[in-house]
C-alpha cells in the first residue's frame, strides 16, 4: 500500500495470506482486523505500520521474519487460543510450544523478561523496541539470533546467562545505550557485528569459566588472548594491542567512537575489512612492517585520520576504499 495517510483498512473474509511489504510505511495505521480466513503472513508484511495491537486468529500458520516490525507503536499481539501453532505470552509472539520468542512488540517499555519455557529468541525477535531498558533472559536460552535486538537505543546492561551458546550476526547493533555486557560461560559462538556501533559499551565481563572467550581490560578476546574479537565501542582514549593477538577480527574496533590512537603490534600480518570503519576521533596509525594486507575499508569513514605512518614496505590494500571517506 505505502499510503502514509491511511487510517483503517477493511480486508474480505476470502483473504488468505498477506505477502511481503503488504503494508509498508504505512504508518498511521492504527488497527486492523485480520480475516479468519488467512494462513500466511509474510517477512515484513506490516514493515514501519502504526499498529498498536494485532490479533492472530486460529487459521494462522505461517508468519514470516520481522511480519511486525518495525512498529513503534505495537503493544500487544494476542492469539486466539485455538491457534495449533502460536500463542503470546504477556503480549509478545511466541511458537505454541513457548520455545520459540518470535516478536516482542515494538512499542513495549520499561522491562521485559524472556520466559523460561524459550530456548530460542528469533531473528529480530526484540529489534527496534525503543523504550525498552532492560531484558531478562530466561534461564534455558541457548540461541539468539541475527539481529534479535537491533537498534534497542535505551537498553544499558545485559547478562547473557550461562546456557547462552551461540549469538548470531549484528545481535545487538546499534544498541546506542548499552554500556557494558557479561557473557556467560556457555557462550561458544559470536557472530559478526554483534556490538557493532554500541557506542557507550566501555567494557566486557567474562566468566571465568568460558572456554572460548576471555576478557583483557575490557577488550573481548579469544580464550587464548590471541584474536581480538571486539573493542568496546565507547572506551576512550589510546589503546595498544597486547604484543600476543595474532589476529584482529573484521569490525573488531568498528564505531568506537573515543578511540583516539592505536598501536599495532608486530605479530599482526595482516588487518581484516572495516577493522576500524568508523572510528572517528581516530587521529594517527602507525602500520608496523610486519602488515601485509589491509583489507577491504579498513579505514572507512575515519573522519578524524590525519597521519598514517607505514613502517617498511607498503602492504597490499584489499581494494581502493581502505581509507574511503578518511578526509
Amino acid at each position: 500500500f505505502l499510503f502514509l495517510g491511511l487510517t483503517s483498512v477493511t480486508l474480505p473474509n476470502a483473504l488468505n495470506d498477506f505477502q511481503t511489504y503488504a503494508f509498508r510505511g504505512c504508518s498511521s495505521l492504527a488497527s486492523l482486523t485480520i480475516p479468519t480466513n488467512v494462513t500466511s503472513i509474510a517477512n515484513s508484511a506490516f514493515f514501519d505500520t502504526g499498529l498498536t495491537n494485532v490479533h492472530l486468529p486460529k487459521s494462522v500458520t505461517t508468519i514470516g521474519s520481522s511480519a511486525f516490525h518495525p512498529c513503534p507503536e505495537l503493544q500487544t499481539i494476542t492469539v486466539d487460543a485455538q491457534n495449533p501453532n502460536f500463542k503470546s505470552v504477556d503480549g509478545a509472539l511466541l511458537n505454541k510450544g513457548g520455545t520459540l520468542l518470535l516478536q516482542c512488540p515494538g512499542g513495549k517499555t520499561g522491562s521485559y523478561a524472556v520466559p523460561d519455557s524459550v530456548t530460542t529468541i528469533g531473528a529480530s525477535a526484540v529489534s527496534y523496541c525503543g523504550e525498552l531498558t532492560s531484558i531478562t533472559l530466561g534461564t534455558n536460552v541457548t540461541t539468539i539470533a541475527d539481529q534479535a535486538f537491533f537498534t534497542c537505543p535505551k537498553l544499558t546492561s545485559m547478562i547473557l546467562t550461562e546456557r547462552l551458546a551461540s549469538l548470531g550476526s549484528s545481535v545487538f547493533a546499534y544498541c546506542s545505550g548499552l554500556t557494558n555486557v557479561t557473557l556467560g560461560k556457555g557462550l561458544v559462538i559470536i557472530g559478526n557485528r554483534a556490538f557493532a556501533s554500541c557506542t557507550k559499551l566501555t567494557s566486557f565481563a567474562v566468566d571465568p569459566l568460558n572456554p572460548a572467550f576471555a576478557a583483557s581490560d575490557g577488550v573481548l578476546f579469544t580464550k587464548s588472548l590471541t584474536t581480538l574479537v571486539c573493542y568496546p565501542g565507547g572506551k576512550a582514549g589510546a589503546y595498544s594491542i597486547p604484543d600476543g593477538v595474532t589476529n584482529i577480527l573484521g569490525n573488531a574496533f568498528e564505531s568506537s567512537v573515543n578511540l583516539t590512537t592505536v598501536v599495532i603490534p608486530k605479530s599482526i600480518t595482516r588487518l581484516p575489512g572495516y577493522a576500524f570503519a568508523s572510528c572517528s576521533s581516530l587521529t594517527n596509525i602507525t602500520i608496523p612492517a610486519s602488515i601485509t594486507l589491509l583489507g577491504d575499508r579498513a579505514f572507512v569513514v575515519c573522519s578524524s585520520l590525519t597521519a598514517v605512518y607505514f613502517c617498511g614496505n607498503a602492504p597490499a590494500l584489499g581494494s581502493s576504499f581502505v581509507f574511503y571517506n578518511a578526509n
